[in-house]
């Protein structure tokens, strides 16, 4: 089962409460482990949703995009902003190798 874990970047400052709301949400999933392509899948799609929900509950603030991109077939990258800005994003790098007590697993 392949394994992902969640690295987040959120570089700007908020430029209203729709982005201070995504980067909060963006901030708390940073560090997580995500088992298997379906759960990734589903997880990519909650974003998704989660982006139109805040647009819906600040509708005097632009609406945010999201965009989902592959880079190199190594990982897949999401984001979240206002064009050309990013509110946030979110990189989901494969995990290849596991340290524990019994040694390193490929």
């Amino acid at each position: 089962m392949k394994k992902y874990y969640i690295k987040t970047n959120v570089n700007m400052s908020a430029k209203n409460n729709a982005w201070r709301v995504l980067q909060e949400f963006a901030h708390a999933q940073d560090g997580t482990m995500i088992l298997g392509d379906d759960t990734l899948e589903t997880f990519v799609d909650s974003v998704a949703v989660k982006v139109d929900e805040v647009n819906k509950q600040h509708p005097r603030c632009q609406d945010l995009f999201f965009k989902k991109q592959h880079h190199d077939n190594a990982h897949l990258c999401i984001y979240a902003g206002v064009h050309p800005d990013h509110a946030f994003s979110m990189t989901f790098l494969p995990i290849k190798r596991e340290l524990s007590q019994e040694g390193v697993t490929e």
